[in-house]
């Protein structure tokens, strides 16, 4: 192998471990799910050198050893997922749409959110972060961005609502002990600060 074939080769894979750590840290996509992604990201790609057999042995490797890193002990009680998913939760009872990992982008998940509230009859808005959100989370000490939005046309209303549901939203994150920040602008997304994830892998 030249020197530049190696470094291809090395690139490839160094990407490719990221996406599946990305994948799997989060805790939202099973075994086979993470499999069928990255199966498939290596054989339709030409120009990628990995094969299907290395890569479903990156992909239990990492699994692996998120398993045995979710095994030890944490070194926050509640963990931080837990403590967001209790915030998320008391959202859902004050009638807001919360969703955790919706879509891919903001654009999927406020169409996902919308929709639920449409079907729910729910309001006065929705908090959410989605999966690009999420792939952060893959690393302790992460930012976790969080969305929101109001059920109102835009204008001065949806300002108002939208603020409204922002201010929940920090009330909640900051009721289970997390670092909440928000400037006030609704054009922003609140940040949960140094998140330290350990949702339990999917089965």
């Amino acid at each position: 192998m030249t020197d530049d074939a190696a470094a291809h080769y090395a690139a490839h894979e160094t990407y490719f471990r990221e996406e599946a750590w990305a994948l799997i840290a989060p805790g939202f996509t099973t075994l086979d799910e993470v499999l069928e992604v990255m199966i498939e990201l290596v054989e339709y790609d030409d120009d990628n050198p990995t094969t299907a057999a290395r890569a479903e042995q990156i992909v239990r490797h990492y699994w692996a050893h998120r398993k045995a890193e979710l095994d030890a002990p944490g070194p926050r009680k509640p963990s931080d997922d837990e403590r967001v998913t209790r915030a998320f939760v008391s959202l859902h009872l004050q009638g807001i749409v919360a969703k955790m990992n919706a879509g891919f982008d903001t654009d999927e998940a406020i169409a996902e959110c919308e929709s639920a509230v449409a079907t729910t009859a729910s309001g006065p808005g929705f908090v959410f972060f989605h999966g690009q959100d999420a792939a952060r989370l893959a690393y302790p000490g992460a930012t976790l961005y969080i969305g929101y939005g109001a059920v109102v046309a835009p204008g001065p209303g949806w300002v108002e609502v939208a603020e409204k549901v922002a201010n929940a939203a920090v009330a909640a994150f900051r009721e289970q002990g997390l670092d909440a920040q928000w400037d006030g602008d609704v054009d922003h997304r609140i940040e949960l600060q140094n998140v330290v994830w350990r949702k339990p892998l999917p089965t």
